[in-house]
């Protein structure tokens, strides 16, 4: 795993499965951290890389300026023919509105098996929540006190 450090923001770079995932940690504020992401983002698109995850489970913070940074390079992204999409979007990071704008725009995950998936349409699996079905099921026919003794 290869990282680059700002003061603010934290870059870990990985691959799985032939997409690019990088890990942010830190703040995505105005400053230095704008330019480290762009610089990186640029890296890999020259590199050739296709598919990107912008993994912000450790991001603490996005201010304004870091959601207009993420909407300008997923934008780009696109237009370049590059696939990317959000993981761990935490509405805790930044303003509601800001996060219903992310999403409502691209792509976003909160299973990172789920985000690589969406790289490979072929291989998308619904998946089953067991316990809710069974309880569902029990419901509609009336049990859901036999399955709760």
């Amino acid at each position: 795993m290869k990282s680059e450090d700002s003061p603010e923001l934290r870059i870990d770079v990985r691959q799985t499965e032939g997409v690019v995932i990088l890990d942010l940690t830190g703040e995505l504020t105005l400053g230095s951290a704008h330019r480290r992401l762009w610089e990186k983002a640029s890296a890999l698109a020259v590199a050739g890389v296709k598919n990107v995850i912008l993994n912000l489970r450790g991001v603490s913070k996005i201010d304004v300026a870091g959601v207009g940074e993420l909407t300008l390079l997923l934008t780009r992204a696109r237009t370049a023919g590059v696939q990317a999409a959000l993981l761990n979007l935490s509405t805790s990071a930044l303003d509601p509105t800001d996060a219903f704008q992310l999403v409502a725009e691209f792509e976003s995950f909160e299973d990172e098996h789920d985000a690589i998936n969406a790289f490979f349409p072929n291989r998308r699996v619904k998946r089953y929540d067991i316990l809710s079905f069974v309880v569902r099921a029990a419901r509609e026919r009336g049990e859901v006190d036999k399955l709760l003794r």
